[in-house]
């Protein structure tokens, strides 16, 4: 028998494969990216619901429920949405909770920085809001919000 490429007319010799596409010479096609799509959050998935927060003579009381929600679904039971972030600030927050999560975290590793300089500075409530606003700001210039609300309560020179 003779050999396949022989039968071959030289007009398909460097054609396609079977189910392929024919790449032609010095063509660019437009819909070939070079970069990966962007991925945000465009809706929280898992949210909590309240957070509430009272001022006293001489303090402050911040409270929060343990309700985690997927969409309507009361999912999860036991999320914490309250941080103690040093003696004297307290923060709380509503929405997403992998937001919040993410927040907790990057608030802890900056604790935890300062306390490594024992520089003797500590977050105020008022330091800590205005850095978390800053940050928010900077998200969502960016189109990829943190879908939260935040309160942020404590001392600062002893008056609440």
């Amino acid at each position: 028998m003779a050999n396949m490429n022989e039968c071959v007319s030289p007009f398909w010799q460097n054609g396609p494969a079977p189910g392929a596409f024919y790449n032609f010479p010095n063509y660019k096609s437009p819909t070939v990216t070079t970069h990966k799509p962007s991925k945000h959050t465009m809706n929280p998935t898992s949210s909590g619901t309240s957070v509430l927060a009272m001022k006293f003579k001489g303090g402050v009381i911040v409270a929060a429920d343990t309700l985690g929600s997927y969409g309507s679904m009361a999912m999860f039971r036991d999320v914490d949405r309250l941080i103690k972030v040093n003696n004297t600030t307290v923060l709380g927050a509503g929405g997403d909770i992998a937001d919040f999560q993410y927040l907790q975290h990057v608030i802890e590793e900056r604790v935890l920085e300062e306390d490594c300089l024992n520089d003797g500075f500590h977050y105020t409530p008022k330091s800590l809001y205005s850095w978390l606003t800053r940050v928010m700001y900077y998200r969502r210039s960016k189109f990829d919000p943190l879908w939260n609300t935040v309160i942020v309560a404590g001392l600062e020179n002893g008056e609440p």
